[in-house]
């Protein structure tokens, strides 16, 4: 093989592992957000992550779900995060900045006396946002919605 076919191989390698890791920050990808489920006993399910998410879970009395999103685009102008639970059911929704909340240390909650919640935070900072899903009766399968709308 002559030098200059092994030169042009090896930048197209190198431009290959560019674009499957987003190694330069200012090249488009494929979506702004990326959302990582955090695994924890009593969770289940896995999902694609696109900047809007549908998410399904399963949570037993006692137990928890929870996920992790991270918003990289400043330009984002609300997220909204929406619960839908069984009929039977009381779960809550909490949602901390930077860490992971608790069902007494958070930053957003929605804890009506139903398993659907929601919780819209306009203009939310650049960074890691924890989601906890956490039944206060009952149990069962549910579905996590959640919205990025940009400005």
């Amino acid at each position: 093989m002559s030098v200059l076919k092994v030169i042009l191989v090896i930048i197209g390698i190198f431009v290959g592992l560019i674009i499957v890791f987003g190694i330069i920050d200012n090249m488009p990808g494929p979506a702004p957000v990326i959302v990582t489920k955090t695994p924890v006993p009593t969770t289940s399910g896995s999902s694609s992550h696109t900047p809007s998410e549908t998410l399904y879970g399963h949570v037993d009395y006692g137990g928890s779900y929870e996920i992790t999103t991270n918003i990289r685009d400043p330009t984002t102008s609300r997220y909204t995060i929406r619960l839908v639970g069984p009929k039977n059911a009381d779960f809550d929704l909490y949602v901390r900045e930077g860490l992971k909340p608790t069902s007494y240390n958070y930053d957003y909650k929605s804890t009506g006396y139903t398993s659907n919640e929601q919780i819209d935070i306009p203009y939310p900072d650049v960074g890691d946002y924890y989601i906890l899903v956490k039944p206060t009766s009952g149990s069962g399968d549910f579905v996590l919605y959640i919205d990025y709308k940009y400005s």
